[in-house]
C-alpha cells in the first residue's frame, strides 16, 4: 500500500500556484518601510538557512549568525520575537518519514558527490593538453631493397562468426562519449540537486536552539520555546494580534494563519543586500482572490499536499482548486469526483488506500486550525511597548517558556461522513 505521508516538507506547489491565480496578493516592499513593526519568527528555520549557507555545525558560529540577524532587525526600528521549536507531537504522522527522508537524502548525497567525482576526472582528461612531439631527425637514405620473392597463395581463412553485442553494464549509457559541454552540464545538474540534498541531511538538536534562544535573551531579544511545534505559537502570536507579521519560509504557516495576517518570505537575502525586497503574502487577499473562505483554503492545500497527507496521484493543484471551487468541500470533492463509484482508482491505490486517505484527511486537515487556550496576559513582555535591550533592560525571567495548549477543531466536512 503506498504511503500517504508526503515525500516533501511544506504544502507542495502552494507558492508558484499563488503566483499565478492569485498576483494580487503578493507584493515586494522594502524592509525599511516595517519600522516599529512586531515580527514573530520561526527560529529553526533560520538556524537551518545559517547552518547551511556556512556549512558550520559550530554552535558558537551559528549564535552569533542569529545575534547578528537579530541585530540587523533592531537596526531596522524592528521588534522581533523568535520562537523555536520544542517538543515534536506524538501525534504527528510525518516524524517517521522526516527521519527516513534524512537517511534516504545522505544516500543520495554519496552517490551524488562520486558522480560528480567521475565526471570531474572525465573532463581533466578531455581537456588535457598534448605532449608536446618530439622532432625528428633525418633519416639517412638507405640502399634499395633487395626484390622480395613471390609468396605462395595460402588458403582462404575460414569465416569468423559474428559476435553478439555485449549487454551495457548497469549505469552505462550507449552512444557516443559525452562531449566537454555535456558533462559540464550533467556536472552544473548534478551539483544544483546535490545542494537541494544536502539541505534535507540538517538537523538542529534541542540543544543547539535552546543555547541560541538562552542567547537572544541575554542580549534583550524575545525568545520562545513552543511546547510542541513552533507553528503553533507563531500563528498564536497573530491570532493574538500581538505581532504584524510571521517570517518563515514554509507554506504551512500560509495555511493557518489568520486573515488579518501577513507572510513575510526573502528576510535573509535583505541583511546583505540593501537593493533586495521582502516577498509579503496577504493571506486575506488570497481569499478573496482565489474566492475561498478560511475552511476551503485549508482543505485545498491539504489536497496539494503537505507533511501530513500524500497528494493523491494525478490529482494536481489545478485539479484540487477546480473541485474545491465546484463541489464546496473536499467530501463532495472526493465523494462525487475523485472516488466516485465506477471511476478508476488512482494509479497504484487499491479501494483500502482511498478509504486511508478518507480516514487520515480530517486528521491532517487539523494541523493546521489552530485554536490556542491562552490571552494576551500570558505575554506581557510582548503587549505594546519598546523591547529593553541589554543596554537598558533589567535582568530578564527565568523561565519564558510559553504553556501552549492548541485546541483542534473536532469538526470536518459533514459532506465526507458518507464515505467513512
Amino acid at each position: 500500500m503506498p504511503r500517504l505521508t508526503c515525500e516533501t516538507m511544506g504544502i507542495i506547489g502552494l507558492f508558484p500556484f499563488l503566483q499565478k491565480k492569485a498576483p494580487r496578493s503578493i507584493s515586494e516592499v522594502s524592509i525599511d518601510a516595517f519600522a516599529d513593526s512586531k515580527w514573530a519568527l520561526d527560529g529553526n528555520a533560520l538556524l537551518y538557512k545559517f547552518m547551511y549557507s556556512v556549512q558550520n555545525e559550530n554552535l558558537s558560529h551559528l549564535t552569533a549568525k542569529m545575534l547578528k540577524f537579530a541585530t540587523f532587525l533592531k537596526s531596522k526600528s524592528i521588534i522581533p520575537i523568535f520562537v523555536f521549536d520544542g517538543d515534536a507531537p506524538d501525534t504527528k504522522i510525518v516524524l517517521e518519514d522526516r527521519r527516513k527522508r534524512r537517511r534516504e537524502a545522505h544516500e543520495e548525497c554519496d552517490l551524488l558527490k562520486k558522480r560528480l567525482k567521475t565526471i570531474e576526472s572525465q573532463l581533466a582528461f578531455q581537456v588535457q593538453p598534448a605532449e608536446p612531439v618530439e622532432p625528428v631527425e633525418p633519416v639517412e637514405p638507405t640502399q634499395p631493397a633487395e626484390p622480395v620473392e613471390p609468396v605462395e597463395p595460402t588458403q582462404p581463412a575460414e569465416p569468423v562468426e559474428p559476435v553478439e553485442p555485449t549487454q551495457l553494464e548497469s549505469g552505462d549509457e550507449p552512444g557516443t562519449p559525452q562531449t566537454t559541454t555535456e558533462l559540464l552540464g550533467d556536472f552544473m545538474s548534478l551539483h544544483v540537486r546535490l545542494r537541494t540534498k544536502e539541505k534535507q541531511t540538517i538537523k538542529i538538536t534541542r540543544e543547539q536552539t535552546d543555547h541560541v534562544r538562552d542567547a537572544l535573551r541575554e542580549k534583550g531579544f524575545h525568545a520562545h520555546t513552543a511546547k510542541g511545534e513552533g507553528d503553533a505559537l507563531l500563528i498564536a502570536f497573530a491570532l493574538l494580534e500581538l505581532v504584524d507579521g510571521i517570517v518563515a519560509d514554509d507554506g504551512d504557516m500560509l495555511a493557518g494563519m489568520p486573515e488579518n495576517c501577513k507572510l513575510i518570505r526573502n528576510i535573509t537575502k535583505c541583511q546583505y543586500d540593501s537593493t533586495e525586497k521582502l516577498k509579503i503574502y496577504s493571506k486575506g487577499m488570497i481569499l478573496e482572490e482565489l474566492e475561498l473562505n478560511f475552511d476551503e483554503f485549508i482543505e485545498m492545500c491539504v489536497l496539494f499536499g503537505c507533511d501530513y497527507l500524500k497528494r493523491i496521484p494525478k490529482v494536481g493543484n489545478m485539479t484540487a482548486f477546480k473541485g474545491i471551487k465546484k463541489h464546496g468541500s473536499v467530501g463532495a470533492f472526493l465523494q462525487n469526483g475523485v472516488f466516485k463509484s465506477g471511476n478508476l482508482l488512482p494509479e497504484g491505490w487499491t479501494v483500502d488506500t482511498c478509504q486511508q486517505y478518507i480516514t487520515t484527511f480530517p486528521v491532517a486537515k487539523e494541523q493546521f486550525r489552530l485554536d490556542p487556550l491562552f490571552d494576551k496576559s500570558d505575554y506581557p513582555e510582548l503587549l505594546p511597548g519598546p523591547p529593553q535591550y541589554e543596554e537598558e533592560r533589567e535582568e530578564l525571567s527565568d523561565d519564558h517558556s510559553p504553556s501552549l495548549s492548541p485546541s483542534l477543531s473536532p469538526s470536518f466536512s459533514p459532506s465526507l461522513s458518507p464515505l467513512l
